[in-house]
């Protein structure tokens, strides 16, 4: 089964809706009322399930190989999988209602991209930040964590608020993580007088700083770094990031990475004003500078 970076939060949420519905004075137990609980694969594993049944709670929630059982994927891959296309197909799938080529619209995506990109590099997070180092891959399997090969690092910061809710976030290509890096990153991303609560990776040393208040916690990794509430949000947006990526694009480019972690941030951050995020949008593509198909297809600078 599954075993994402998010499958930890489900028992909690259930229990903070349950504890809603009953202040609420609408029922003692919502669960018991004929209410389905459905989450996607990301929630899927076997302490959930076990969860689930001992509570009595009606859940729908499918592992990750769920398709390969299924009599109706049997031939996903033949018609969608990347691995078995040509090329000529996976274009024509990638814009078949466009009317443009596939060229055409791989540089319209990136445009747009790039806008985000640059909007983005404005902005500065402040107050309490969880930040944490991760890696993102291609369709290559390999080692995973750090020092994986195939795999580029980034940096994921979550800003909360008063009542622990995530307002801001930010995802940031990295060359490395190394102390002179993570300096680089957090003067030009982390506003002064900032609260930053990171893990023990020697490199988030950099916010040692008179300028911003460090907490450091030593997890030793693995399930006990996920476990910890200090980590909850930042947890939680990479296991979001990373399916929403690899679940839209299958495999990205790490030369093109910053604007595909771009696209997530600007997007979450206006999530409160959908309404105007398109006019808003439209006013800073308008000021943005042009970008050349010869400056699209070549390396992004790390921020």
């Amino acid at each position: 089964m599954g075993e994402d970076r998010e499958h930890h939060t489900l028992k909690p949420v259930l229990e903070t809706v349950q504890r809603r519905y009953k202040n609420l004075g609408i029922t003692d137990n919502i669960y018991q009322t004929g209410a389905i609980v459905t989450a996607d694969t990301g929630f899927a594993n076997e302490a959930n399930m076990q969860y689930l049944h001992e509570d009595q709670i009606n859940g729908d929630i499918l592992d990750n190989r769920f398709r390969s059982r299924d009599p109706k994927f049997e031939d996903q891959k033949t018609k969608y999988g990347k691995r078995e296309q040509t090329p000529s197909v996976r274009r024509q799938l990638s814009c078949p209602d466009l009317g443009v080529t596939y060229n055409t619209a791989w540089k319209l995506k990136h445009k747009v991209l790039q806008v985000m990109h640059d909007r983005n590099q404005a902005e500065r997070l402040s107050g309490r930040i969880e930040i944490d180092d991760a890696y993102l891959g291609g369709e290559r399997s390999g080692k995973p964590g750090r020092g994986a090969e195939h795999k580029f690092p980034f940096v994921a910061a979550v800003q909360t608020n008063g009542e622990g809710h995530p307002m801001r976030v930010q995802l940031r290509r990295v060359s490395g993580f190394t102390l002179a890096e993570v300096r680089r990153y957090g003067q030009q991303a982390i506003a002064p007088g900032s609260h930053v609560v990171s893990e023990g990776l020697n490199c988030f040393r950099a916010f040692d700083t008179a300028t911003c208040v460090h907490e450091r916690h030593i997890t030793g990794g693995g399930r006990a770094s996920v476990a910890n509430p200090e980590f909850n949000w930042v947890n939680t947006l990479l296991g979001n990031v990373k399916n929403a990526i690899t679940g839209t694009y299958r495999a990205i480019r790490e030369q093109h990475a910053p604007r595909y972690l771009a696209e997530f941030e600007y997007r979450f951050n206006r999530r409160y004003d959908l309404k105007a995020m398109l006019p808003r949008f439209l006013t800073v593509a308008a000021r943005t500078p042009p970008m050349p198909y010869r400056l699209l297809k070549m390396a992004d600078s790390y921020a």
